[in-house]
């Protein structure tokens, strides 16, 4: 109930819980050089109360998205700046009290993450995909990278699908197989499409399914 009034730029609803990366909540200092907000969480319930739990910003700034793992309770946040990028995190098994978990650089704008038991991976820019380990809740540990110029990855089963290319060129989908995050295989490549480079890429039962510039397509991997 009641009304909510907040800057944000990514959300997520769980149950009675709603997740926001809220831009205009307090960063934990007082740097005005970096930007605010952080991970609100807000009850449906009593919305105006405010958030119920905040996890702020500690690092960089200029979050962009995020990725939960509910069934391991924690946030990622993906920080979109080429001074700044990479990939943070917050435990939030006690929902009133989320706690920082570490954060690792990316190198590049960190453009979408997914995340695969202890697996994160960073998808970030012109930099590729990178991966890095988590099973340390409070260290994310930098692992292999692949592909470049990546919009967006989706894995499933340890094959990575990734969104890549530009308009300059393809290709502009690659999979790869990432059963060994170490050590990345490229498996292969669709060198372009006709309406743009791919933005996002879901996979579901051998199809991907390919967000362009401007339509979908339609891959049986």
């Amino acid at each position: 109930d009641g009304n909510l009034e907040v800057k944000a730029r990514d959300s997520i609803l769980e149950g009675n819980y709603l997740y926001l990366i809220a831009e205009d909540l307090p960063r934990n200092d007082d740097d005005p050089m970096e930007g605010g907000g952080g991970l609100g969480i807000y009850d449906m319930n009593d919305l105006s109360a405010g958030p119920i739990g905040y996890g702020p910003n500690e690092v960089w700034y200029s979050l962009k998205f995020m990725h939960i793992d509910f069934s391991r309770d924690k946030v990622y946040f993906t920080h979109w700046s080429g001074n700044g990028a990479g990939v943070s995190s917050h435990d939030i098994s006690d929902i009133n009290n989320p706690i920082y978990g570490g954060d690792v650089g990316a190198y590049d704008y960190c453009r979408f993450i997914d995340v695969v038991g202890d697996t994160v991976y960073s998808v970030t820019g012109h930099m590729g995909v990178i991966m890095h380990d988590h099973s340390d809740p409070n260290l994310l540990v930098q692992m292999g990278d692949s592909s470049t110029n990546v919009w967006g990855v989706d894995v499933e089963n340890g094959i990575g699908y990734i969104a890549t290319g530009d308009d300059t060129g393809g290709p502009h989908f690659a999979i790869e197989d990432f059963s060994d995050p170490n050590n990345p295989t490229p498996l292969g490549t669709v060198s372009s499409f006709s309406y743009g480079p791919t933005k996002d890429v879901i996979y579901s039962n051998d199809i991907v399914y390919a967000v362009l510039g401007s339509g979908v397509a339609t891959i049986d991997v």
